[in-house]
């Protein structure tokens, strides 16, 4: 430990930040291997729910920090969105290659300047435009014509980076007021109890085995999201977030080794076009200013 304290902060951070790709790269794959068998509401559940139980340490040793909020609405309106952005992007996963989902995740940064310009009233300045417009022609060109990518889950994957960018805004404005703690903790209170419906609906008995595997996935899940806020919150933006695409890799190394999966080139291409776009958005314009509290899924 005496080690890692003798880091600098970014150093740290990078070193926080490459961890929660290996987890959130490891959770994805887990949803992966459930998606042919257990329907997506019934993984989101397990998801926000055993994540609440991933975070009861934390809960017990600071209740107060855990509970207390001032803007209630504004917790439902973030649980709301994060189950949305939820089921788009497990249902993503469990329809798309790995590498290919994964890349999908990281078009957030493209909605942002249109959002914040939007609901922040920042200037929308043309290299922020020509990135988003390189981001999605990258989207476009995973879409190649022999159908190796699916329009639809594409689609599907798009909408909930959307909710993902809205998400970030509203966590912004919601870290004005309320611990980080508290917004995890509501968000997987709100959450788990407006999924349970759905998931009773369409219920499927897990075997013993998926059901390790879903209890997995709210811990790696809570984890992935505990360690990026603690990344962001020791480096700095700029520096350590060209590490969060080390996800990729992961996801490429895991979806050849576990699923045999191998991109072909015109998807890799689009994926450069989609990392390039938003690397510029994310770290370009977030020199010498915090980015928002990140929100994994």
């Amino acid at each position: 430990m005496t080690g890692f304290s003798s880091l600098t902060p970014n150093q740290r951070g990078a070193l926080w930040l490459l961890a929660t790709s290996a987890v959130f790269a490891l959770m994805n794959s887990v949803i992966k291997l459930l998606g042919p068998d257990i329907p997506t509401s019934q993984v989101v559940l397990f998801r926000t729910f055993f994540g609440l139980i991933a975070l009861s340490p934390f809960i017990l040793s600071d209740p107060k920090a855990a509970f207390a909020i001032t803007r209630p609405w504004m917790h439902l309106l973030r649980a709301v969105l994060g189950l949305l952005a939820m089921s788009a992007n497990f249902w993503t996963v469990a329809m798309l290659p790995l590498a290919t989902a994964t890349s999908l995740f990281f078009t957030k940064p493209l909605f942002m300047p249109i959002l914040a310009a939007v609901f922040l009233k920042e200037a929308f300045h043309w290299p922020r435009g020509l990135a988003t417009m390189v981001g999605f022609l990258g989207v476009l060109v995973m879409l190649d014509p022999r159908g190796q990518v699916e329009p639809l889950p594409v689609a599907v994957g798009l909408a909930g980076a959307l909710c993902v960018a809205v998400i970030m805004i509203v966590i912004k404005k919601l870290t004005a007021t309320e611990r980080p703690l508290a917004v995890l903790v509501w968000f997987s209170i709100l959450s788990t109890i407006g999924i349970l419906p759905v998931a009773a609906w369409v219920w499927v008995t897990p075997s013993l085995d998926q059901l390790l595997l879903l209890i997995a996935l709210g811990g790696l899940g809570s984890w992935g999201q505990y360690m990026m806020i603690r990344a962001y919150r020791v480096g700095e933006a700029a520096a350590i977030t060209p590490i969060d695409y080390t996800q990729l890799l992961f996801a490429g190394f895991l979806g050849f080794f576990v699923f045999g999966e191998l991109p072909g080139l015109q998807t890799l291409l689009g994926i450069l076009l989609i990392v390039a776009a938003t690397l510029y958005i994310s770290v370009w314009e977030s020199r010498g200013k915090p980015l928002p509290l990140p929100h994994a899924d």
